[in-house]
């Protein structure tokens, strides 16, 4: 970005507004995807819960796969925050996720042949009432930095 007709002490001042606005920016990003959070993310629980290619091929091992990682995921979104002293809902239903978690399986495995971000736009389009708890995570996975850099 090139500034025209500026004297120097503008262009210092433009300078010094963008080093601290870039400097908030990255602040509020810190805050919002904290180390915790990041782990959850990046240690394949998002991943391995929404990933169809995951999923194991027989059907008696798509049952027991992927409970740990679910457990990991429902102590992280499945409880209320505090934000700044406001209590924040926890964004999904863990009872439900749990109820609907065989069920969601096998919706996986019939999209098995999707690539992740396709599985994941057709959940958050067509299969968000059915999983409404499952689309949640589908959208929060969509948004993270991590998931924008694979």
């Amino acid at each position: 970005m090139k500034l025209a007709y500026f004297n120097q002490q503008s262009k210092d001042e433009f300078l010094s507004l963008k080093k601290r606005y870039i400097q908030c920016v990255l602040l509020k990003i810190e805050e919002r995807f904290t180390p915790q959070s990041m782990d959850v993310l990046h240690v394949q629980c998002m991943n391995s819960l929404l990933n169809p290619k995951h999923l194991p091929q027989s059907h008696a091992d798509i049952n027991k796969y992927g409970v740990k990682e679910l457990s990991t995921v429902l102590e992280f979104y499945g409880t209320q925050s505090n934000v700044d002293g406001v209590l924040t809902p926890s964004p999904v239903n863990p009872k439900r996720m749990k109820r609907d978690f065989v069920q969601f399986k096998f919706l996986m495995h019939s999209k098995r042949h999707l690539l992740l971000c396709d599985f994941l736009e057709n959940l958050i389009t067509s299969d968000n009432e059915q999983f409404p708890d499952f689309c949640i995570l589908a959208q929060i996975l969509c948004i993270i930095p991590y998931f924008c850099a694979v």
